[in-house]
Parts: structure tokens; C-alpha cells; sequence
């Protein structure tokens, strides 16, 4: 049995991509966690790393799977071809006016900030505060709640939240 744990779980370099993005779209727990487990996960694998060196370390793979979970986040906005989100399609109807003013066209037609608002969706995720767990969370609920503000994310969680943990290996 510890053979097969350690196949799987016992080595933070094997284990699946999935498992991180799991902790990482759990509001209770993101990077801070992740962070957390590395520096664990170094120290008791080698003793004679200074805490500096296990910190450094620790840092490179959250950076590492954080570049990850960003590359995954960007085919889900391609697979799902949600260039705005509902908030940005509403606010863009309400700038758009019949004003003959040339400047202000030009700069309402350009793109202005839209594209970057969602692809930044995912960080302002990961920026924004942890949830205090308590027993009554529920975090399907909490992700029901967050799909109108961060969309392409919650579709990401509902996804990745709903793979059997036995099938992830």
C-alpha cells in the first residue's frame, strides 16, 4: 500500500497538475496553503537545506504551478470563447452613445481595458483574501455565487471539483 502511495503521493514532482489546481480554487486554502505544503514537503525530504534555500525552493514550484493553472485558464477562455464578461457586456452598452465626437469614439472602439479585465480574471482570484473556513462552508455554493463575478474560473472549479480524486493518479 505505501508503494502505491508514494507512486502517486509521495513525491510532490509526480503528483498531477489537478490535485494543486484543487487547493488553488479552494477559497479556504490557494496559494497559501500550496506554499505551505512545499516548504513541508522540502524540509522533510532534505534536512540539510536552510530555511532560505526551502523558501526559495517552496516559491518556484507555487510560481510554477500558478504558471500552470494560467495556461489552463487561458484555453478555457478559448474553449468558451467568453471574451466579456457579463458585467463588461453590460457597461459597454451603456457607454456606447450616438456622440460625434471622433476622440471619443476612437477611444470607446479601441479595446480599452476589456481584454485585460478577463485575463486577469484568474489573478484577481488568487489576490483576493482567503475565506475563514468554518463548518458550515459550502463551497459549491460559494462558487455558484462567484460564477457571475469571475465566470471562466468558477467554470474551472466546477470542472476540476468534480473529478473523483481516485481518478486524478
Amino acid at each position: 500500500m505505501k508503494e502505491k502511495y508514494n507512486k502517486y503521493w509521495g513525491n510532490y514532482a509526480k503528483m498531477s497538475d489537478y490535485v494543486y489546481f484543487t487547493i488553488l480554487l479552494d477559497p479556504t486554502m490557494k496559494s497559501q496553503l500550496l506554499l505551505y505544503t512545499f516548504k513541508e514537503m522540502i524540509g522533510s525530504k532534505d534536512e540539510t537545506l536552510s530555511k532560505l534555500k526551502i523558501e526559495l525552493k517552496a516559491y518556484e514550484m507555487l510560481y510554477e504551478v500558478e504558471r500552470k493553472i494560467k495556461k489552463f485558464f487561458k484555453t478555457y477562455l478559448e474553449k468558451y470563447n467568453m471574451g466579456m464578461s457579463s458585467q463588461q457586456q453590460s457597461s459597454q452598452l451603456i457607454i456606447d452613445c450616438d456622440d460625434d465626437t471622433d476622440f471619443f469614439d476612437n477611444f470607446l472602439n479601441s479595446g480599452g481595458d476589456n481584454s485585460d479585465t478577463v485575463e486577469n480574471e484568474l489573478i484577481i482570484y488568487l489576490k483576493d483574501p482567503r475565506v475563514t473556513y468554518n463548518k458550515s462552508f459550502d463551497i459549491l455554493s460559494r462558487w455558484k455565487l462567484n460564477r457571475l463575478r469571475i465566470p471562466i474560473v468558477a467554470r474551472m472549479a466546477k470542472d476540476i471539483w468534480g473529478i473523483k480524486i481516485s481518478a486524478v493518479a
